[in-house]
């Protein structure tokens, strides 16, 4: 996988994490039709560049690549933002996912 190819599936989690925001958020307003707007566009334009990714490489990385980034992303966003908190079990999921990914890339 390039390096431009890396940066883009970054781009587009950063969107999809971004629009997950969006989600949580409208779950603490009375009227969350903008905060469902936003991120319906978000996802929207994340999932265009996601096919636009798995055209060019192979789905096997990519599909696994997005996933466990949007995984982890989301997992910091929980913790960090909207403090929650993680089981042992749940870690021990992260991380078998980041070693999924190792594997899958041929990396390790």
């Amino acid at each position: 996988m390039s390096y431009s190819m890396l940066l883009f599936i970054l781009l587009l989690t950063g969107m999809l994490l971004t629009g997950d925001c969006f989600i949580k958020g409208s779950t603490f307003k009375s009227n969350p039709i903008w905060f469902l707007i936003i991120a319906g566009l978000l996802w929207t334009v994340s999932i265009y560049g996601w096919y636009i990714a798995a055209k060019t490489e192979r789905l096997a990385i990519v599909g696994a690549l997005f996933s466990v980034l949007s995984l982890v992303g989301t997992v910091v966003l929980g913790m960090v933002i909207f403090k929650e908190t993680l089981s042992i079990k749940e870690w021990i999921g992260v991380g078998l996912g980041i070693i999924a990914t190792f594997l899958l890339s041929g990396k390790l």
